[in-house]
């Protein structure tokens, strides 16, 4: 990760707060945290602290399996998997949510803690912090198309997907699984059945509720996640031109244009795109001549 530190993008107080939550994010705990904080890109906090009680119930589903599945040890770390994973989709009632897939709470942490229902992402990356509480190594898996936990037993990685059920699957299993839900072929999912970094796994997070904003026309919360994978990766042209293109439809002609002419910096050889950026900016600089 290369999280920016300027002011002129890190807007606002969560933002700041999750730039600053990146550098812990190496940890599952720390990743859970800045995980948890994307979800302030839907709700408007206006405590400082808010994410504390959802750290507080993270700590009560711990200690809730530390009681029915105990703690690992050498010898049954295969036995606490399965035994967490059947606590997980069962007694504790996680699962995915097939009916409502791009609501925006299924990308939330602090509202799958509640609901018991999210996206393969989210409900992986709680499964593998819960995991990680209780003495297992666990690994959020950035598949093709499907997003998996994992988890190193006896020097072999087992895979999980709690979006479907609590089965602990081999790696040839998990190939099998992937290319039936995802329709690609097993050359191109197998060489992806590996840990994530964390930060691919927020930026996974990011996109989407990208898909959920653009598909629901609120352009403003789209603004504000693109704000959140910029200050991951400052870097990202592509994000930066749609960012600039969605300001000067919302009007905001001075940060539209500020991103789109960092674009043409950054992208010189790009000229079919900076014919467009002229033709935007010159349309946004007409509505503005008219509208004064």
């Amino acid at each position: 990760m290369n999280p920016t530190s300027s002011e002129d993008t890190i807007p606002n107080r969560d933002l700041r707060a999750f730039v600053e939550s990146l550098g812990r994010a190496t940890t599952s705990q720390g990743l859970f945290h800045s995980a948890l904080l994307v979800s302030a890109i839907q709700f408007d906090r206006q405590e400082s602290e808010w994410w504390r009680r959802s750290h507080e119930h993270l700590d009560a589903l711990v200690d809730e399996l530390r009681g029915s599945v105990g703690l690992a040890e050498p010898g049954n770390e295969r036995r606490l998997l399965q035994e967490l994973a059947h606590a997980f989709s069962g007694p504790l009632g996680f699962q995915g949510d097939s009916d409502q897939y791009h609501a925006a709470d299924n990308s939330c942490l602090d509202r799958v803690l509640v609901r018991r229902r999210g996206l393969p992402i989210t409900l992986s990356l709680l499964l593998t912090t819960l995991g990680t509480r209780l003495g297992l190594t666990m690994h959020g898996i950035g598949a093709r198309g499907h997003f998996l936990a994992g988890a190193y037993v006896d020097g072999e990685m087992l895979f999980l997907d709690p979006f479907t059920g609590p089965d602990v699957l081999t790696p040839e299993e998990a190939v099998v699984l992937l290319c039936r839900q995802t329709g690609l072929a097993p050359q191109t999912v197998a060489p992806s059945l590996r840990p994530a970094a964390p930060g691919e796994i927020l930026v996974r997070m990011l996109n989407n509720l990208k898909v959920t904003y653009s598909r629901s026309g609120d352009l403003g919360r789209l603004v504000r996640v693109l704000d959140w994978v910029l200050a991951i990766d400052p870097d990202n042209t592509q994000e930066m031109l749609t960012r600039g293109l969605i300001l000067l439809r919302l009007g905001d002609t001075h940060r539209g244009a500020k991103d789109l002419l960092h674009y043409v910096a950054m992208e010189p050889g790009d000229l079919e795109q900076i014919e467009r950026i002229k033709q935007e900016l010159l349309r946004a600089q007409v509505l503005r001549a008219k509208l004064n």
